[in-house]
């Protein structure tokens, strides 16, 4: 990937589409990983701007994520569908 790539706007796009569509209550916490798009100040800067907290896995240690992927694994198994996708 290429940093300052235009995947800076597909992910701005991408959450500022989710926020439109699902218009989530001020409070959530939106984690990813280090990517350099998720790392940029105008992204960050739209997550608090969306009333979310950002949360990043820590440096170096691709395991962070783990637990949730298992735990949205399993949901979809059983629901067919993540609950992150379902409509409320």
């Amino acid at each position: 990937m290429r940093w300052g790539s235009d995947d800076d706007g597909v992910v701005s796009q991408a959450l500022g589409a989710a926020v439109w569509a699902k218009r989530p209550h001020p409070g959530p916490i939106h984690h990813s990983d280090r990517g350099s798009p998720y790392c940029a100040q105008a992204y960050q800067d739209q997550v608090r701007q969306c009333g979310m907290t950002a949360s990043m896995s820590r440096r170096g240690n691709c395991y962070d994520n783990a637990p949730m992927e298992s735990f949205l694994g399993h949901a979809e198994e059983r629901t067919g569908a993540s609950p992150a996708l379902r409509d409320p």
